[in-house]
């Protein structure tokens, strides 16, 4: 199950400017599982089971602005940003071989734990009533793909000097 939660705080200012902000906190858990079955020319039954988990955590924060200019007009325009969501994730797998319900063989048992940041997004919008019956808006959203990293555990260790933690990561580029 992936759970997200988030933290809203918004502004109304003299009903004309409105603010908002949100920060989303997100838990990541998913699991896959699969089985196959074949009986060879030999009589021998050969059973293959494969899983596959995710699991990890990330956060993201949403800035927005909506103004209406005109204090009795139904314009408004506005902007937001959205800035990446910056995962931690360890994904795990495994295999087994039966034959004949009898255990054969576990495949290698690997955790992979990675860092993953999504795309910064940038929005600019307007819009307008008529009466109670039309809403008319618009928006334009830019997406900075070139952004997005994912990021390998590098070293970390803990100075006794200064009596802190430190760790690296470095991008993950073939991922």
């Amino acid at each position: 199950a992936n759970i997200q939660a988030d933290l809203n705080l918004s502004f109304n200012l003299s009903d004309q400017f409105f603010l908002g902000a949100s920060i989303g906190i997100y838990d990541i858990d998913f699991e896959r599982e699969s089985f196959y079955q074949e009986q060879g020319v030999d009589g021998n039954v050969y059973d293959f089971t494969n899983w596959y988990k995710t699991t990890g955590d990330g956060f993201d924060v949403k800035l927005g602005f909506i103004c209406r200019p005109i204090e009795d007009s139904p314009f408004r325009f506005g902007a937001y940003v959205h800035t990446p969501t910056w995962y931690r994730m360890t994904d795990s797998n495994g295999a087994s071989l039966f034959l004949n319900d009898g255990f054969v063989s576990e495949g290698h048992n690997a955790e992979y734990d990675y860092k993953f940041r999504t795309p910064w997004k940038f929005g600019l919008s307007a819009g307008h009533t008529v009466g109670n019956y039309l809403a008319l808006g618009a928006t334009v959203e830019y997406t900075d793909y070139g952004a997005t990293d994912a990021r390998i555990k590098g070293e970390n260790g803990y100075n006794w000097y200064y009596d802190e933690y430190w760790a690296t990561s470095e991008s993950d580029n073939d991922m």
